[in-house]
């Protein structure tokens, strides 16, 4: 399998537009790159499939930046704002909270896609990814 490109990543993110160059891109290059690297992984190890998507949970959380700055320049190059806004709805408190909440969640959903696709060959929705 050729490795995917920016395109392919966002049709399984399912983003609606998003900044051809920048800092969003490079994250999704970042993920992408990872997520092979996990794949590999798997190979080697043959981990059973609970322990796998632990895993790819875990490195979908790590994909996601600690740093506010960069957090909202990531989620704002891939139209965060116009991805899946169910848990807006879903959990009214999520602002209240911590504004940082929405695209710190955002960017850890689509960073799970994209391991799950890579490495699992496939996304299965979470049913609750807070």
């Amino acid at each position: 399998m050729s490795e995917m490109d920016i395109h392919q990543l966002t049709q399984i993110i399912g983003l609606r537009g998003y900044k051809n160059e920048g800092e969003g891109v490079d994250w999704l290059k970042e993920v992408r790159d990872a997520a092979y690297d996990l794949r590999a992984e798997f190979a080697r190890e043959g981990y059973g499939t609970d322990q796998e998507w632990d895993t790819v949970h875990e490195a979908a959380e790590r994909e996601v930046p600690i740093w506010t700055n960069q957090l909202w320049v990531i989620w704002t190059d891939l139209s965060g704002y116009a991805f899946d806004e169910s848990h807006y709805r879903d959990d009214p408190t999520l602002w209240a909270d911590d504004i940082n909440n929405i695209p710190r969640l955002d960017l850890y959903q689509m960073a799970h896609r994209i391991f799950a696709e890579i490495v699992m060959k496939g996304y299965i929705p979470l049913p609750d990814t807070r």
